[in-house]
């Protein structure tokens, strides 16, 4: 069923390309328009092999661009945000509470669904419909972290794919949403 798909999404692309490359026969001026649009949407971004670092000198060279990309990172990562220290919570005197199937309900309700997966390659769409079994596999884990067990690995790690927001220069290194 999965390659019956696949070969009927990969004819219907090729045979749209097909009309596009007639289009075009008949037509070389639309190219520009193509272009144009392609521009416009952000499939199209020409930043070359170089980029401009926080100091605004290009780099060439593969070491030198992720030089550059290492340094706009551990800036952006290592920012100090403003906390005042206040916190609502009371100090607790004894064992702690145990994790409800309520709270990790409402806690999932509260999480955006369409999101990418972490390291984990699990969605809130997966624990949803795992239905009862996902939710005690959350309430342990999230018990285990409380009662000082560790928190998974898969937890401790992120990966950070910058993408170009389509502003500005495209060889400068801060014009991306992270």
């Amino acid at each position: 069923m999965k390659n019956q798909a696949k070969k009927v999404v990969a004819k219907a692309m090729r045979e749209g390309a097909e009309e596009e490359l007639c289009k075009i026969s008949e037509n070389p001026n639309t190219v520009f328009r193509i272009v144009k649009t392609m521009r416009k949407e952000g499939r199209y971004v020409n930043g070359g092999r170089c980029m401009r670092g926080s100091d605004g000198r290009l780099s060439f060279s593969e070491k030198d661009r992720g030089s550059v990309w290492k340094e706009h990172m551990e800036r952006i990562m290592n920012e100090e945000n403003d906390w005042d220290q206040v916190t609502d919570a009371a100090m607790l005197e004894g064992p702690l509470e145990r994790v409800s199937g309520e709270e990790v309900v409402k806690a999932m309700r509260g999480m955006k669904t369409g999101k990418a997966t972490g390291l984990s390659e699990v969605i809130v769409e997966m624990i949803t419909a795992s239905g009862e079994m996902g939710i005690t596999v959350m309430m342990k884990l999230c018990q285990d972290v409380l009662d000082g067990r560790g928190i998974p690995d898969d937890w401790k790690l992120s990966v950070v794919v910058p993408i170009y927001k389509g502003k500005g220069d495209v060889k400068a290194v801060g014009r991306t949403e992270e």
